[in-house]
Parts: C-alpha cells; structure tokens; sequence
C-alpha cells in the first residue's frame, strides 16, 4: 500500500497514543512508522490490521477520508460499473506476471472495496 493515503496518524493523536508506543508494539522503528504515516513507505497489510487492532478501530477508518461525501464515494462506485470493467478484467488478468506479495496486496484491496461497495448498499437499504 505504497503511498495510500491514511488516517493513521489521526486516529492515533486521537487515541493519545504515541508513535513511540505504536512502533513498538508493530516492532518497527518509530521513522519507519511516521514514513507510513505519510504514505512515504509502504503499509502492509499485516501492519494495517495490528494498527487498528491497537488503536481499536477498523481498518476502513483508517484507510477512508470521511471528508469525502457519501455521494461521492458512490459515484465512483457506479463509474466502475461503466467503462472500467474490461480494464479491470485485463489488469486481474496480467496478475499473474506480478509478485506474489503484490498478488496478495491487490487481492487485500480488492475484498476491502468489494466489503465497502456492500456496507455502502446495506446502508440504502437496497
């Protein structure tokens, strides 16, 4: 998650935890830590889920800007709907000439959209 953008830091000052305490209970350096909270260093995924297990939020509140309007966000969902479908299937497709950890991150990304999108149409009721 190279260069995500993220909440981290936020929720962190929020919770009156310091990046000293976070970093060492990841067991990384606290730079390290402040890199990824930057979006400067990439944010594994093991690393995403034992930060919201100690900061005791969800990952999605750590990844989501709730700056964004709802309506937004769910007009990019319909705009995949659109055009992006045959781009997307080409892109899984060429998975295969990638990494496995960048297999893996990609398939991470994807159940987390796929989990919003549903959250998303559980909350319109639909």
């Amino acid at each position: 998650m190279s260069g995500t953008p993220n909440r981290i830091r936020e929720i962190r000052q929020q919770k009156g935890k310091s990046g000293t305490w976070l970093a060492e209970k990841l067991g990384i350096s606290p730079q390290y830590l402040y890199a990824m909270e930057k979006g400067q260093k990439s944010l594994k995924v093991e690393y995403l889920k034992k930060i919201a297990d100690l900061l005791d939020v969800s990952t999605d509140q750590l990844l989501v800007n709730n700056d964004d309007s709802k309506e937004e966000r769910n007009d990019d969902i319909i705009d995949m709907r659109d055009d992006s479908v045959e781009e997307l299937a080409f892109m899984i497709k060429s998975w295969s000439e990638l990494p496995e950890e960048d297999r893996q991150l990609l398939s991470e990304h994807f159940r987390f959209l796929y989990w919003r999108a549903k959250q998303r149409k559980k909350e319109k009721g639909e």
